[in-house]
């Protein structure tokens, strides 16, 4: 598939030049924006979005069944919206804990694991020590993949290094996986691609300001946290924007695939 710069006008998907061009003009002159104060927006919906699929009752919580979140970050901004969902969902009473192998060389990152050990939250790093992540892995019933993003451009199973390679590899265990933004390993534009190492199932999903042309095809159950683009950069852009209710940062995404 072709990478543009910009959908055909009307498109809910975007391309990953695209997407980097929206995020560019989101944080430039005329918007205003941050990058941390979008990675807040975005680990809100991500938050809202888990919480709303799996834990408020009538959604698909299993009644009797106690929701244990663990998100997995890795090093970059998808890292950082799962590192901020974590601390979100700690305030909505969700147990949380953050397996975070890698951290990121930003000082935000710093500061964001700062805000979760302030909460006793645990932030875990290494995959190999006894009572940490493998031990998080398996008391968990809901796995939140923060581990990469849009960004990331798969080439085979040796593209994913350690000690993301054993992270995923665990991951692919579950059944439960709510992935942010793009499913780790998935090109940005064309999807799972055959002999590469990525979430192989994810039961949901939360596209980020907007779906990419990756997941057009994605069959599970697919949710939209872009509240916070302006109708003004929508209409330059020419991005369909979804309709959310009242204070909702999420929405879920329905719309058949047909451009």
């Amino acid at each position: 598939m072709a990478s543009d710069d910009r959908e055909a006008p009307g498109s809910y998907f975007l391309s990953q030049t695209a997407a980097q061009k929206l995020d560019e003009e989101l944080m430039g002159e005329a918007y205003g924006f941050t990058l941390e104060q979008l990675m807040e927006l975005a680990g809100l919906a991500v938050a809202q979005a888990t919480y709303a699929h799996y834990v408020a009752p009538g959604q698909n919580s299993v009644p009797g069944e106690k929701v244990n979140v663990v998100v997995c970050c890795g090093p970059g901004n998808n890292g950082g919206d799962g590192l901020v969902a974590a601390r979100h969902l700690h305030h909505f009473g969700v147990p949380v804990s953050v397996v975070y192998p890698k951290p990121g060389k930003h000082v935000h990152y710093a500061r964001l694991v700062k805000q979760l050990n302030a909460l006793d939250v645990p932030v875990l790093s290494k995959l190999d020590a006894p009572s940490n992540s493998h031990d998080a892995l398996a008391r968990s019933t809901v796995l939140v993949d923060a581990v990469f993003g849009f960004s990331f451009t798969p080439s085979g199973p040796e593209n994913v290094r350690e000690p993301f390679k054993t992270l995923i590899e665990r991951m692919n265990d579950y059944d439960k996986i709510l992935c942010v933004d793009i499913p780790s390993g998935w090109h940005v534009e064309q999807g799972l691609q055959p002999g590469t190492l990525a979430i192989q199932k994810p039961d949901a999903l939360v596209s980020l300001t907007a779906p990419k042309l990756g997941v057009r095809n994605f069959s599970g159950h697919h949710y939209v946290g872009g509240r916070f683009v302006p109708p003004r950069l929508a209409q330059h852009t020419g991005l369909r924007v979804c309709h959310y209710a009242v204070a909702d940062q999420v929405t879920r995404f329905h719309e058949k695939v047909d451009d």
